[in-house]
Parts: C-alpha cells; structure tokens; sequence
C-alpha cells in the first residue's frame, strides 16, 4: 500500500510506522484537559464583558459563562510562578464576578443567593459574602439558612483560628426573624 500512495517510499515503511505507533514502550496520549484548562481566554473574555456590560441580562449571561467555564482551578498542580499568578488572578476575578452578579440582583435574594455560595465555595474566608448570604436568606425569611451561614463561616474561621469581623458578629441578632410582605 505504501508503494502505491508513495513509489519511491521502501516497501517496509507502513510496518515500521505502524509498530512504532503500537509499540507497548510507547505513552498513551494524556487526556484532554478540562475547558478552563484548554481555553483561559474564553474565561477572560467572559470575566471581561461582565465587568464591561451596564445590562444585567447580558451580566448575568456573561457571569453563566464563567460559571461553566471555571470548573476548577487553572493549571491546577502546575507549579510554575506564572501559572500560580494566572490561577489566582482567574479565581480572584471569578469571585468578584460573582460578587458584583449577587450585588446586582440585591432584589430577586433568590437568584443572587447562588452567586454568593458559588463565590463561598471559591473562597471560603471572606466575610463579606456571608454577611451579604445572611442578608439575603434573612429577607426570604429563611432563618435557619442564616444560621447554617453563619456556622459554615466559624468552622471555616476557626480553621485558621480566627475570629469573625465585628460587622459579622453584630449582623445575625440583627437579622429580621420573619419573612417580609
């Protein structure tokens, strides 16, 4: 067959190809890496037309985006000092993204209260989205989220032995105790 496709080539060629490609010495291909490890840009760009866009629908299409595109850290196990930079200026943006999405969405608390645990999950020491999570479960009237918030932020807290920020402290008695009209 390499003979007819090639005249010049030897007759031998397509064995010695093929029993190099099969060879049991020879790696398999690594599987394809996740989509926010194939494409940084896309989350970028996605992070960048969030922060540009004055339209809450295009916002919260753009913040949808991130979402779906960060599923993990960037480079994650590359230990490189470039890579460290970019995975921690990714998450760092994803955060703010979805801080400003829950900001946004102050008056519909059901649809910013996932933005909010979604930057929890990335980032559980800042206080300030669980005082904002508080808010916002308090005003559904849902008391018992408060409470499982506020205990989430002093397991995680206690962690790193810290204590909770004074805001944080005078917020839960604070909180309205019943659901609003």
């Amino acid at each position: 067959m390499a003979g007819v496709v090639d005249p010049q080539s030897p007759a031998d060629r397509h064995r010695t190809h093929r029993a190099h490609v099969h060879h049991p010495d020879r790696r398999p291909l690594p599987a394809r890496p996740e989509p926010h490890r194939r494409r940084p840009w896309r989350l970028s760009a996605s992070l960048q037309g969030a922060r540009q866009t004055e339209d809450d629908a295009e916002h919260a299409r753009a913040i949808d985006t991130v979402v779906d595109l960060y599923t993990a850290d960037f480079a994650d196990g590359l230990t490189h000092e470039w890579a460290a930079n970019h995975r921690e200026h990714l998450r760092r943006a994803t955060i703010n993204a979805l801080a400003r999405l829950a900001q946004r969405l102050e008056e519909h608390p059901d649809k910013a209260i996932p933005a909010l645990e979604h930057a929890i999950r990335l980032d559980p020491c800042a206080e300030p989205h669980y005082r904002s999570l508080m808010k916002l479960e308090a005003r559904l009237g849902n008391r018992d989220a408060v409470k499982r918030t506020c205990q989430l932020l002093s397991r995680h807290l206690d962690d790193l032995d810290a204590d909770p920020e004074p805001e944080t402290q005078q917020l839960l008695p604070n909180l309205p105790r019943s659901r609003p009209r």
